[in-house]
């Protein structure tokens, strides 16, 4: 008799025949498969020899399953092991690649310099401005203490690294005194491993009421025992009577040869002190309030850098003129007050950058041969005049609204050394303007006014002037003097009606062919982008 037809056959075991074996084919006693039955297309009931063979069948059938889910069973176990093995393998694996982990081999010299540029959290804006929330620098989840949680060697670097130790905040609120909020224990721990490093200190104070001298706390005296290591001494006090807190400090007056940066926010004007009468290394003053200069006992002609809040133009005025040796100034000045004093014309002969919010009329009464940066709200002929008078070589220029084009072209005009202008909005729609306009981008009959600008910013130009503008920068840009190589429009809202102009279409081909060109939405001036960023 022949073999069988496959190995998923095997003999009945009463008819000696080969029948195919499994679910689909069961051999029967009688020799017989139910495979091809025909009571599988029909109701009919089965006759008893065929009830006989489709019980076994059955029975068959059951046994391959139990079978079946066995193995199955089997391989479920197999698996299980096998994915288990996987993730020990992986993990093994991440160990092996941690252990070669470039992050190991950094120098410790690199390392600490990461250390000093991770941010410190301030809970709010920056300390030169009203309102600000002191540092928490002596909180475990802060920086530098958080860099010690991380591993063995970064804490070993961080303790060992003197300058990340060197920023201490002490905070005086009504709800507790700082020896409960900021632990004795973690300002002396930061003077000790700040070691001989110089120190920026900030006393900060939202009490409204009176400060008591009860509220003065432990930390303070602690942190002025090393008053000689203050580079950096940062006053935020926002009490309604903060001569409690400064006469704490008088003690250091004499004492601080080493401060080079001093800024003092409140809501009230600063009293008379002298507590930094004496300070050889001053050169930085932030007041977030200033007042008459001899309202704060400074040394005033050797400060280099000025950067004041809101005050009167006479302030202003009498900071321009103390402060004879100013390189850097930032003035606010209160809107809408009526000036109808002639102040005494003055030369701040060191002057490179100025900043004025508000208000252009110190200009008028200012002469600064070296001014190489100006920030100002709108602009005026008066400007044009002190730059004129200055005969400054201005590489600079920020104009928070730009809409007189006539008096921003004649600004332009008496710069011919500008490199850098921007200006937040030209939204200005005279017949009168619209010519202007031509003048600060196309190229004239002998030269461009400004031949040397290679970066522009012009924010709120109408959608429907946007073509006129595309070409005046491509007629610059195209001319083989021009250095233009950034040109940015920016709207502080969404600007739908650009997203399918065909102007952007001449953007697009300036922009393949090397301009740096582009129309930038929801952007407004902030320190970290190019409307605010460096402002004095």
């Amino acid at each position: 008799m022949s073999g069988p037809p496959s190995d998923a056959c095997s003999r009945c075991r009463r008819c000696d025949t080969w029948v195919e074996e499994g679910p689909l084919r069961v051999a029967s006693e009688a020799g017989e498969s139910t495979a091809d039955s025909y009571l599988f297309c029909s109701n009919d009931a089965p006759l008893a020899s065929e009830a006989l063979v489709f019980q076994r069948a059955v029975s068959d059938l059951d046994e391959h399953i139990r079978r079946l889910e066995a193995e199955i069973r089997q391989l479920d176990i197999l698996r299980e092991a096998k994915i288990r093995e996987l993730a020990a393998t992986r993990k093994r694996t991440a160990e092996h690649k941690a252990v070669l982990s470039p992050i190991r081999r950094f120098p410790v010299e690199i390392l600490q310099q990461i250390f000093s540029h991770v941010p410190f959290s301030t809970g709010g804006r920056s300390v030169h401005h009203r309102g600000t929330s002191p540092t928490r620098n002596l909180a475990v989840e802060e920086p530098p203490w958080q860099l010690g949680h991380i591993c063995r060697r970064w804490r070993a670097i961080a303790i060992g690294f003197p300058p990340l130790w060197s920023k201490i905040t002490l905070h005086i609120s009504e709800s507790h005194t700082l020896n409960t909020g900021s632990p004795l224990e973690k300002v002396e721990t930061q003077l000790h491993r700040s070691i001989n490093a110089p120190l920026e200190f900030t006393l900060a104070s939202n009490t409204m009421g009176i400060i008591s001298d009860a509220q003065i706390p432990k930390s303070l005296d602690l942190v002025i025992q090393h008053c000689e290591r203050w580079q950096t001494l940062l006053l935020d006090i926002r009490s309604s009577s903060p001569s409690v807190l400064l006469h704490h400090l008088q003690c250091i007056k004499g004492r601080v040869p080493n401060l080079r940066r001093f800024g003092y926010v409140s809501s009230a004007r600063p009293p008379p002190n002298d507590i930094l009468s004496i300070a050889p290394n001053l050169r930085s003053v932030t007041l977030a309030v200033y007042d008459n200069p001899s309202s704060i006992n400074l040394p005033w002609p050797q400060i280099t850098h000025f950067h004041g809040g809101r005050s009167s133009l006479f302030s202003a005025i009498q900071i321009l003129t103390c402060a004879s040796n100013l390189v850097e100034c930032g003035l606010g000045i209160w809107p809408g007050v009526v000036h109808d004093t002639d102040y005494p014309y003055f030369v701040a002969p060191n002057l490179r950058r100025l900043s004025l919010d508000r208000d252009t009329t110190p200009l008028k009464y200012l002469t600064a041969p070296s001014l190489t940066e100006l920030w100002i709200p709108f602009p005026t002929f008066s400007v044009a005049v002190f730059l004129e008078r200055s005969a400054c070589a201005l590489e600079k220029l920020v104009v928070d609204d730009g809409n007189d084009i006539l008096s921003l072209t004649s600004i332009l005009q008496t710069s011919p050394t500008l490199t850098r202008l921007f200006v937040s909005s030209l939204r200005s729609n005279s017949p009168v303007s619209r010519s202007a306009h031509r003048v600060l981008l196309m190229p004239g009959i002998e030269d461009f006014v400004c031949p040397h600008l290679s970066q522009i910013v012009f924010g709120e130009i109408p959608s429907a002037e946007m073509q006129e503008w595309f070409e005046m920068v491509e007629a610059r840009w195209r001319t083989p003097s021009s250095p233009l190589h950034f040109v940015r429009f920016i709207y502080t809202q969404h600007n739908g009606d650009l997203d399918s102009s065909p102007d952007k279409v001449l953007m697009h081909e300036m922009r393949e062919k090397g301009l740096d060109i582009a129309v930038d939405c929801g952007l407004r001036a902030a320190p970290d982008n190019y409307l605010g960023e460096g402002r004095p």
